[in-house]
Parts: C-alpha cells; sequence; structure tokens
C-alpha cells in the first residue's frame, strides 16, 4: 500500500475521533498532513498541507461534486472539480492552505488539532471526518 509521506514524517494515531462517519461508499480521509512545511508531490510548485482520500471499493469513483472542509459549519468548503477520479482500491492527494497552485488544492489550510471533514454531493452528509490531535510541523495523522 502507497503511503503520502513515507520518509518525511511520522504517522500519529493517538487522539484521534472519526466519530459522526456516514458513508455508504466506503470513502475515508485516509492521511492528513497539517502543518506541513517540506512536504511536496511531483508537479506541486511548493511545500502544502495535504489530505488523501482512500477508496477501498473495487471500481473508480468520480469525486467531483464531493467536499472537503476544516469547518463543520461550512461542510461544502471546497468541492472536487468535475472529472475528479479515484481509482478503485486507490488514493488521491488533495493539496490544501495558500494560494491554490495545483490541479486538487482545496483553499483552507489545516493546523493542529482542527478537524477534516468529507462531505457527499449534497453539502451536509458527512462521510468521513477527522479530528486531528496536536502533532507538530511536518508529522502527518494517519488511519490505522
Amino acid at each position: 500500500m502507497r503511503r503520502l509521506m513515507p520518509l518525511l514524517v511520522l504517522a500519529a494515531v493517538a487522539g484521534c475521533d472519526r466519530s459522526g462517519s456516514i458513508n455508504a461508499r466506503g470513502l475515508r480521509i485516509s492521511e492528513v498532513l497539517p502543518d506541513a512545511r517540506r512536504f511536496t508531490m511531483p508537479g506541486w510548485l511548493d511545500a502544502w498541507d495535504a489530505i488523501e482520500i482512500y477508496n477501498p471499493s473495487s471500481k473508480a469513483l468520480k469525486l467531483g461534486g464531493y467536499y472537503l472542509s476544516d469547518s463543520g459549519g461550512d461542510l461544502a468548503k471546497w468541492e472536487f472539480p468535475q472529472g475528479t477520479v479515484i481509482p478503485g482500491r486507490g488514493f488521491l492527494v488533495v493539496a490544501a492552505g495558500g494560494e491554490p497552485a495545483e490541479t486538487l488544492h482545496a483553499t483552507f489550510g489545516l493546523g493542529d488539532g482542527e478537524s477534516v471533514y468529507l462531505t457527499a454531493p449534497d453539502g451536509v452528509t458527512v462521510l468521513d471526518r477527522v479530528d486531528l490531535p496536536v502533532l507538530g510541523t511536518d508529522v502527518a495523522w494517519a488511519a490505522d
């Protein structure tokens, strides 16, 4: 299984709350890197916070119209562009924070102790939520 940040960070699991998830398709937030200073992906112009989504289904899923957010009060903060597809049993990484420069670049940044929401196209059904513990710079949270 490919990991988002194999050499740059440690995965932290303790203290994370995944309550409130209702997800018939099985999509989940598999890894989150808040407060990134050194992490980049091929094609990225700079170091960004990152959110990794995992699709456990054997079928590819279209994510256009789904949302990511760092606010329970605004679950439709950033919308996946139409045409975004996550492969079956695959991962998709979204940059977050700063001025959007990449195709998949959420308009909000992440910090320790924040929550990250994956929301259905209706803008109100939370498919997955991760409440991040305090991690520190360049340390990722990973699902177990």
